[in-house]
């Protein structure tokens, strides 16, 4: 519940709705107190609402830089057992800690557009399940949580800390593979890109690199990260002078599964 409320203060000596980014009372789409917004202090804002604090840093289209894609936060405590344990504590020959490390050495382990969700995850093992109630209540709050399912410890979902207010209002960084698909194709793009620094500008060279970028997206779109992409090259007069280009990469992810309906009818034989 106090996960559920971002009122930890009782259980952690501090409060946590500066994560809170599901509430939105003046149905404004702006989250209340939600502060994981980019700062050029380094300092979470404050503010009513946070993201009016003049730190906050905006992007091209004067929106605030949420900073919560590149969280995610594990609730709830995990039995371990492995070798640390055996040395370390024989006489329980295990220990109870958060999954936070185990779920990161996951996610590095999978490639950038296989999601957490729903795989087996090694290591923690579940002290108390948590009820279907409960765990897709902390998963609509942010959350990663771990449940028992058919004898394995699954990963329930694969959440980032972005604001989600609702299907309307949200970041459009809420799923992890999202994040990491795009990162993964601008920095692919950015290791092409890198043997043409020093190069001339002219036709030739603007040409090459164009198919190296072409083949390099193509590629991620063959794994099946990526469902479309294009992009387009800017070098004005002025530019060309300083020796600069613009990529300018549109993309769209292979965003996961995360629902499955099933409707059911009856019909005369």
């Amino acid at each position: 519940n106090a996960l559920r409320d971002f009122s930890t203060s009782a259980i952690l000596g501090t409060s946590f709705t500066s994560f809170d980014g599901v509430t939105d009372a003046g149905v404004n789409g702006v989250p209340d107190t939600y502060g994981y917004w980019a700062t050029d202090d380094e300092v979470l804002p404050t503010g009513t609402p946070p993201s009016d604090d003049s730190n906050v840093v905006k992007d091209s289209n004067a929106n605030p830089v949420d900073i919560g894609a590149y969280i995610s936060v594990v609730a709830g405590l995990y039995r371990f057992k492995n070798g640390i344990a055996f040395r370390q504590l024989p006489a329980d020959d295990a220990y109870d800690n958060d999954g936070a490390a185990a779920y990161a050495g996951m996610i590095v382990s999978l490639a950038p557009h296989e999601a957490p969700t729903n795989k087996v995850i090694s290591g923690p093992t579940v002290i108390r399940n948590l009820s279907l109630s409960q765990a897709n209540t902390l998963a609509g709050k942010r959350y990663v949580v771990f449940r028992e399912k058919a004898g394995t410890t699954k990963v329930l979902n694969a959440m980032t800390g972005a604001y989600n207010i609702s299907s309307t209002y949200r970041s459009d960084f809420v799923r992890l593979t999202t994040v990491r698909i795009l990162h993964n194709a601008a920095d692919r793009v950015r290791a092409v890109a890198d043997p043409f620094v020093g190069r001339a500008n002219n036709g030739p060279n603007s040409q090459a690199l164009r198919a190296e970028i072409d083949q390099t997206l193509g590629r991620l779109q063959q794994l099946g990260a990526l469902r479309r992409y294009a992009f387009n090259f800017i070098a004005s007069p002025a530019m060309q002078v300083l020796g600069q280009i613009t990529v300018n990469l549109t993309l769209v992810p292979a965003f996961e599964i995360t629902e499955i309906t099933v409707n059911i009818a009856l019909a005369k034989e």
